[in-house]
């Protein structure tokens, strides 16, 4: 099952990071090229081990990635979804992968999906974010300014020092 997912486009070439909540499979990345149904695909499983399968057929890669294992869509299992769509492919191994370097890659997805919805915010909608973090208490001050940087953190005090002041009078 997908935990999380990342699509990024680089020199023309989009790259498919999906991590999974799977007792085999850890990782895949998928390389995307243009006009080229056949793809490139790298999966991580348990322990590290790696391996790149070459010229897989898109629907083979989705249908693995969904983990669809025929008509019962509730049975999801990547796992059997490799065996039934990826396995038969021709595979290189390659040097296994640090498992605590993979974690921190989906960390930093994390942190650059939450900067560029950030981004697509008006400064207004930023100043409630913010504010609505400051007084849910669930954050500090230095993670609020690293967030929304400080002109946004500031309206946010403000605000806060508002919202306050209603509740004392």
């Amino acid at each position: 099952m997908i935990i999380y997912k990342k699509y990024i486009q680089k020199d023309g070439i989009g790259y498919d990071h999906v991590y999974y909540q799977s007792s085999n499979i850890e990782y895949s990345m998928c390389e995307d090229h243009p006009n080229n149904r056949l793809k490139t695909l790298t999966i991580v499983f348990g322990k590290g081990r790696t391996y790149r399968y070459d010229n897989v057929d898109v629907n083979d890669y989705v249908n693995f990635k969904n983990a669809i294992l025929g008509e019962n869509l509730l049975e999801k299992s990547n796992g059997k979804a490799f065996h039934r769509y990826i396995k038969n492919y021709p595979a290189t191994k390659l040097d296994d992968t640090d498992l605590n370097k993979l974690q921190e890659q989906k960390i930093q997805f994390m942190k650059l999906d939450e900067s560029e919805k950030i981004a697509k915010l008006t400064d207004e909608e930023k100043v409630n974010d913010c504010f609505n973090l400051m007084i849910n208490g669930n954050i500090t001050d230095i993670e609020l300014v690293e967030k929304y940087g400080k002109e946004i953190f500031d309206k946010a005090i403000i605000k806060e020092n508002e919202y306050l002041k209603t509740l004392n009078d």
